[in-house]
């Protein structure tokens, strides 16, 4: 073959690529996709909101007790686990609804939970459905979106950078920059991403008295920041065991510690937690606990598959029944967390003597709960 073939060959290839190039723009087929629902507001729905909130704190507390030190939030969890079972078949719908602890109403008993949720006095939440531009997804599935109060958009994963800082741009901008990163990477083959973030800003309530000091302290080798409180009504649950400890916070929440005295956190459950709780008694004390805040991002993937929600991202025996177009897979399932509890700056002083000392310093659960439901909105272990 000749210079003179080869250079037309060349050519050749060269403007068909353009025309293929300029067909795909004008075809829309490089083009980002469309939002299919945004949140507007609460649903007006009946559902069973006790069941539920026991339910995802099973949830919550299953993850974080098969896994290493973590923070996550249940019910955001949920709201992306609920969702994806809408339009799930065979085990992946076995699976998410073993995982919600429901057969039956799931998106009623969630949209009934979130509302009655009480609402922190500074929060930024955000859950949300990404779909490759490709799917088409079917109608009983985008109308699920409004019970899970789930962002819903298709994109064109084929520029899978711009995705991801369009994502987290996204998040940030919906959580008032309270959230900056709710996704760490996206694959350019990705079909299906679901993400959720929640930020709570609360502070305690006037009867926990006055945080007389902020220190460095050594908690199992590294140095913490702890708060110490001279003296603090509390309700408290303590044996030979354990220490249970719950501070009340404004707007509805409290903030619950839960302190293995062994360094045993794995024998604990929920049930025990729930006992503790049950029987604390309200006392007076000076309590020296470890900074409650957090700030933390998790790809849960693999936490998820720990304990034994697998079939969503096995694209070779699980499909989902909620496109015209195409079969998807979950490819990640992403979650970003931030919390601080502070006080305000006027305190009343606390009554009474005190008649115990709490230390926090050995492995523990936390938990911040919302009072009117008992939904865990926030579920944590913290061991190193």
């Amino acid at each position: 073959m000749d210079k003179k073939t080869i250079n037309m060959i060349l050519a050749g290839i060269g403007v068909g690529f353009v025309l293929l190039i300029l067909y795909q723009s004008l075809s829309g087929s490089f083009t980002s996709g469309k939002v299919y629902f945004e949140p507007q507001g609460k649903m007006d729905v009946q559902g069973d909101v006790s069941a539920t909130a026991q339910n995802y704190n099973a949830l919550g507390f299953r993850i974080i007790k098969a896994n290493s030190d973590m923070c996550i939030s249940p019910n955001m969890l949920a709201s992306n686990i609920g969702l994806y079972a809408e339009g799930a078949v065979d085990d992946g719908r076995d699976q998410a609804e073993m995982m919600l602890g429901y057969a039956d109403n799931l998106k009623e008993n969630h949209a009934a939970l979130v509302n009655a949720l009480s609402v922190p006095s500074r929060d930024a939440f955000f859950s949300g459905l990404f779909m490759d531009k490709k799917a088409k997804p079917k109608e009983h599935f985008v109308e699920a979106n409004k019970y899970y109060g789930t962002y819903f958009e298709t994109l064109d994963f084929y520029d899978f950078e711009a995705v991801k800082d369009n994502i987290n741009n996204m998040v940030a901008g919906k959580t008032g920059g309270e959230i900056s990163q709710v996704i760490n990477k996206i694959y350019a083959k990705s079909s299906m991403i679901f993400v959720s973030a929640l930020n709570i800003r609360e502070n305690f309530s006037s009867d926990v008295g006055s945080i007389t000091t902020i220190a460095n302290k050594d908690f199992m080798g590294s140095q913490t920041e702890y708060y110490d409180i001279e003296k603090a009504k509390v309700s408290l649950y303590e044996d030979d065991n354990v220490i249970f400890l719950k501070l009340p916070l404004e707007n509805g929440y409290d903030y619950e510690m839960i302190m293995s005295k062994n360094g045993d956190l794995g024998s604990m459950t929920l049930a025990d937690i729930k006992g503790y709780r049950d029987s604390a008694k309200e006392v007076i004390a000076a309590v020296s606990i470890p900074s409650p805040k957090f700030s933390g991002y998790y790809e849960l993937k693999e936490p998820l598959k720990a304990v034994g929600f697998d079939a969503p991202f096995n694209k070779t025996t699980i499909i989902t029944n909620l496109t015209e177009s195409i079969k998807v897979k979950v490819d990640k399932m992403d979650q970003s967390i931030s919390y601080e509890i502070t006080q305000k700056e006027v305190y009343h002083e606390i009554e009474g003597e005190i008649s115990q000392t709490v230390v926090i310093d050995k492995p523990y659960y936390y938990m911040v709960s919302d009072r009117n439901t008992g939904c865990k909105t926030i579920m944590g272990k913290k061991s190193s």
